[in-house]
């Protein structure tokens, strides 16, 4: 359905008594006007809500609200032009104390956000999408659902004033590195798109191999008889008393981890992603995210992400991000420093006493 804009405007005035006499006269491009606001219960497939079951959520600004349960509420706007526009919904979600995932598709594409919980009504950024010159359809989809939306606004992406950055680091100690990878940034901001990839972390990519640990001659040996160098200082015994080392070498320098599941030694691929890329295109995306998630306090081990991103930086010449996921205990008091912490007994959301500022 078309969707219906709230403007009060003479020409909305005479469109309605035109309306009582002519009949209902269709919404066109040319009757858009942005920032555009669909209430929620006009949206199609929108059924009108007062209240969600015993739970009511007052001075909503119609009649009522649409509740996202197991159908999508969809409309249709139309653009004067291609662009950005950003899109905010004005709702509520009273299901998930921990937010809740929520999806709109846009011309077919999906674009995602976590929506908190909230009893009263909130705007929701859904962040900016592309839309098309003429008709769009856009539709909030019940993947995970149950958001309240009182009325969405469609309106026209606002970008930051490019002309105020500068290529001065903010670290006055910055190197002669760092000061010219700043002048590059500077240089393509606004203007140019880097290509990036981010590399999986911990055991992602994981390759199994035939390498096992013989104990009879104290080394580690592959199905071709190869030998590897172990890393004595590796040293181990499983649940039977079986010794074992953890790591092993190979010539060309490959780190080998022993596997307790299947008794072999296994190696993780990270490059995996960026060589494909460069097998498919010729050239390595310029820019490589890392990210330091082997070293929470769930895992504590070293997967040598410092050593790749020297790697990346040093022999491919390129960029390095660096991301860390920060999983602490919902609560401090419940958890003893250096005691192992399980990953199901911890979380990265808002809901801990953790304090990151500490």
């Amino acid at each position: 359905m078309k969707a219906f804009t709230h403007r009060l405007t003479a020409g909305i005035s005479a469109a309605v008594i035109a309306c009582g006499v002519f009949g209902a006269l269709p919404v066109t491009a040319a009757d858009t006007a942005f920032p555009l606001k669909i209430e929620g219960d006009k949206l199609e497939g929108a059924e009108l809500w007062t209240s969600i079951y015993e739970t009511k959520i007052p001075d909503y600004s119609g009649e009522g609200f649409a509740y996202l349960t197991n159908a999508a509420l969809s409309f249709t706007v139309n653009a004067p032009a291609d662009g950005m526009y950003a899109i905010t919904v004005h709702g509520a979600q009273v299901l998930n104390q921990e937010g809740r995932y929520q999806t709109v598709e846009v011309n077919g594409s999906e674009y995602h956000t976590t929506v908190p919980y909230t009893d009263k009504w909130t705007d929701f950024d859904f962040g900016m999408v592309r839309l098309n010159k003429g008709e769009n359809t856009l539709s909030f989809v019940a993947k995970y659902g149950y958001m309240a939306i009182d009325y969405v606004v469609v309106s026209e992406a606002e970008f930051p004033d490019m002309s105020k950055a500068d290529a001065v680091p903010c670290d006055a100690k910055a190197t002669p590195e760092t000061k010219a990878l700043m002048s590059y940034l500077h240089s393509v901001y606004g203007k140019n798109i880097l290509s990036g990839q981010q590399q999986i972390y911990g055991g992602g990519n994981q390759v199994q191999t035939t390498i096992r640990y013989d104990a009879e001659k104290d080394a580690c040996v592959d199905s071709d008889g190869k030998t590897y160098v172990i890393d004595k200082e590796s040293k181990d015994t499983d649940e039977q008393g079986n010794t074992f080392y953890w790591h092993c070498t190979g010539e060309d320098g490959q780190v080998y981890t022993y596997s307790t599941q299947n008794r072999n030694y296994t190696y993780n691929n990270y490059d995996n992603d960026v060589n494909l890329i460069y097998e498919m295109t010729g050239k390595y995306p310029a820019i490589q995210g890392f990210d330091f998630g082997s070293y929470c306090p769930c895992y504590r081990w070293d997967d040598g992400v410092a050593d790749r991103m020297i790697e990346w930086t040093n022999e491919k010449g390129g960029i390095c991000t660096a991301s860390w996921h920060v999983n602490v205990p919902p609560t401090l008091a419940s958890y003893t420093l250096g005691e192992p912490l399980d990953f199901a007994m911890t979380t990265y959301t808002q809901n801990t006493d953790f304090v990151t500022a500490n």
